[in-house]
């Protein structure tokens, strides 16, 4: 590659501006050069070379400060903007890009500098966290028998082409120093002669070893930096080994679709699945049970090890039972042994070992369960909280095995904070501070981005975190809800439009309509045979007349559940069911899977009419 593709070093020190380069570097250095000359010489001819050095030097700063700035309004213009990448350019801009030197390390009560001895530690306290008690029997299995099979792989430079071009090229490197970069750009070039590689590799059922091994860079995750157990393990991997397990798991996914082999309880990593649906079947199902006066116990389990202790044995014996047999399972078997990782600090390489990865009777089931399968679970970080709007409630004691499990005030819940009352205002506290932060973010940015550069940032980065899952929490209180107001009515002035023209000129909506908009078309979804099950059984009857009366309801209309609280009147499924039912029959049109997206745009142009 340094023969073929071309290539430049950048030097960087600390206190560098995020636009000062090599350029600047060498007529700085040329400036301050000749200063010192001029200085001890004192004479006219060097005097006006370095006034020409200077001149040269402003020039130089002048244009790659203009050019950076062109490039950060190009990036930040990018509606595809990354939350990692706009947090990197604010932080550029502040002067906070931050150290990632890690400091010396506290192991057995003795303290480690050298880099080496540190990721020696780091390595071995990753290499324990996937280390899983020694051998057992597999449980026995309670599933009928696969009806269908699947062995066999095709690698087609089509599919590989198109992993290729869609390759993050910001993304680091792996252990074979091949830059995403490089694959993205010989997308076309590189996939015949990968297939028939991959191909290969496959019908032995091998993976290299060097694919195997993964460079590790240690993050910090919270508390002291000194201990090793704080940090989280980032595993980078050769980028062309990542493409075949990309092509294996799109066809392996799509098997298991296909024969709806994956539970219905499963939310992530599937089509038309998401959080913010699991999240608004919760709280609608908790509002629900709240009104009727009843309670509800919410128990959040931790996995220890969730990602890092998978049990493979176990792991391939359920995927034989789903129908993957052959070639395809002998693969999967190889490319889950032998894993290895070596960790990274500064330019040192760790040692590699090798990976090895009622209430209360429910819990007590699970239990059991995890126990047969090798999953451990953190009695100590599991959390549960009792939602009750009684005057004087019952509690239950609950425990996970002999650990008792504390009743909280409040739980974190897929991001969502949820409080005993189920009022939401914690959570809508949260998101204000989150607002309120990428505010003063946006006004660092205001002045190399003209209105319509602002109001991008402010959709795509501020307004997003204030819809997140609304559904869920949409029946807070009109007064807690208005502090959402307040913070777009304070972005509008950021951006330099006056609110009644936002939507006109910015597409910047009111937030409350987004929130109408966003459960109607929910609700459309409901209809659909691909929405989620337990989203789907929320749905209520058709609407039937039980009288007449002088009110015509059009043929779509639902039946609006009974409520005996302003709470649940203002929740998810009785506010979309008030807009749907006043909805005429040309803006619903034809309910299929495929018309989501076309009855938003409907629907959204209706409500702005009326």
């Amino acid at each position: 590659m340094a023969t073929f593709i071309p290539n430049k070093i950048i030097t960087r020190k600390p206190g560098d501006k995020a636009w000062f380069d090599n350029q600047c570097r060498r007529a700085a250095t040329k400036k301050r050069r000749l200063y010192r000359k001029m200085q001890a010489s004192n004479n006219l001819i060097v005097k006006q070379k370095f006034l020409e050095a200077r001149a040269a030097f402003n020039q130089t700063e002048k244009r790659t400060k203009r050019q950076y700035n062109n490039k950060l309004k190009k990036d930040l213009s990018d509606k595809s903007l990354s939350s990692k990448k706009w947090w990197g350019i604010v932080n550029s801009l502040s002067g906070r890009s931050g150290s990632t030197d890690i400091p010396v390390i506290e192991h057995q009560g003795i303290p480690h500098i050298i880099a080496s001895e540190k990721a020696n530690i780091f390595c071995q306290t990753f290499a324990d966290k996937c280390t899983l008690p020694g051998a057992s029997a597999l449980p026995q299995l309670q599933c009928p028998l696969p009806s269908s099979f699947f062995s066999e792989v095709n690698f087609r430079p089509k599919d590989v082409r198109n992993i290729l071009r869609k390759l993050d090229p910001g993304k680091a490197t792996g252990p074979d120093e091949i830059p995403t970069r490089v694959l993205k750009e010989c997308a076309a070039e590189l996939a015949s002669p990968l297939c028939p590689l991959f191909q290969l590799l496959f019908s032995r059922g091998l993976l290299p070893d060097q694919w195997k091994t993964a460079r590790v860079i240690p993050i910090h995750k919270r508390d002291s930096k000194s201990d090793p157990s704080k940090y989280r393990p980032i595993s980078l991997f050769s980028v062309i080994s990542k493409v075949m397990e990309s092509s294996v798991h799109k066809q392996l996914h799509g098997f298991l679709l296909r024969h709806d082999l994956i539970s219905n309880k499963q939310y992530g990593f599937r089509p038309n699945h998401n959080t913010a649906d699991l999240l608004t079947v919760l709280s609608q199902t908790w509002n629900n049970i709240l009104d009727k006066g009843g309670e509800v116990y919410a128990v959040a389990l931790d996995i220890k090890g969730a990602f890092n202790q998978v049990w493979h044995n176990g792991l391939c014996a359920k995927l034989s039972s789903k129908g993957v047999t052959g070639r395809l399972h002998v693969w999967l078997q190889n490319y889950l042994q032998g894993r290895s990782i070596k960790v990274v600090l500064s330019v040192t390489l760790s040692n590699a070992p090798e990976v090895t990865a009622s209430l209360n009777k429910d819990l007590e089931n699970l239990r059991k369960w995890a126990n047969a399968w090798k999953v451990t679970f953190e009695p100590s970080k599991c959390k549960a909280i009792f939602l009750s709007r009684k005057r004087n409630p019952s509690r239950l004691d609950l425990f996970f095995g002999t650990t008792r499990i504390t009743l909280s005030e409040q739980m974190e819940v897929l991001g969502l904070s949820i409080d005993s009352k189920l009022t939401w205002t914690s959570h809508l506290s949260n998101i204000c501070r989150r607002a309120g932060q990428r505010h003063g973010a946006l006004r660092k940015l205001a002045n190399k981005l003209d209105a319509k550069g602002r109001a991008n940032i402010y959709k795509t980065q501020v307004r997003s975190i204030m819809e997140y899952s609304c559904l869920a929490w949409m029946n807070a209180s009109p007064t807690t809800l208005r502090q959402l107001d307040l913070i777009q009515k304070k972005a509008l002035k950021i951006i330099g439009v006056d609110e009644d023209l936002a939507l006109q000129q910015y597409a910047i909506s009111k937030l409350g309509h987004q929130r109408t908009v966003a459960a109607t078309t929910v609700l459309y979804k409901m209809h659909t045979p691909n929405c989620p099950v337990d989203l789907k059984a929320l749905l209520p009857q058709a609407h039937t007349m039980g009288r007449i009366t002088r009110r015509v309801l059009p043929s779509h209309a639902l039946k609006v559940p009974k409520s005996k609280t302003n709470c649940l009147d203002r929740s998810f499924l009785h506010s979309a069911i008030t807009t749907w039912n006043s909805l005429p029959p040309a803006v619903v049109g034809d309910i299929t899977s495929t018309g989501v997206h076309a009855f938003k745009r409907r629907l959204n142009k209706y409500l702005l009419s009326i």
